[in-house]
């Protein structure tokens, strides 16, 4: 039979395990791997990076490398959404507002750039 110290020290890794925050933090995790392509890399051998580089040339080719820095950007994106978003919670302090949006909105054009940039260098 488990002690009373063990079943609350197992009752709070489970009430740190479900946590909100890191739910979502996971949530946003899986989702950004998913959509960068990283299934892709783990299903099918990727080219070796020595000749390709980091970004392999053709649509139909990713290499592991480009999966990771394409999964920083969508989270460097959402992380810039998340910036303009939060940015209406301080209308009271208009200067924080305007320094959240502006920041906001610079990490998502930065973010928009980079991915074009990256596309334009697989086709």
């Amino acid at each position: 039979m488990l002690s009373e110290y063990t079943l609350r020290k197992i009752k709070r890794y489970i009430q740190d395990i479900f946590n909100e925050k890191l739910l979502v933090a996971l949530f946003i995790l899986v989702i950004s791997l998913s959509v960068s392509g990283f299934t892709y890399v783990l299903v099918y051998k990727p080219p070796p990076m020595t000749t390709t580089g980091v970004i392999a040339p053709g649509l139909d080719r990713e290499t592991s490398s480009e999966s990771i820095l394409v999964t920083i950007t969508y989270i460097l994106g959402l992380f810039g959404l998340y910036l303009v978003y939060i940015a209406r919670q301080h209308i009271h302090n208009p200067k924080y507002m305007s320094l959240l949006l502006i920041a906001g909105s610079l990490i998502s054009a930065l973010v928009i750039i980079m991915l074009l940039t990256v596309y334009n260098m697989k086709i």
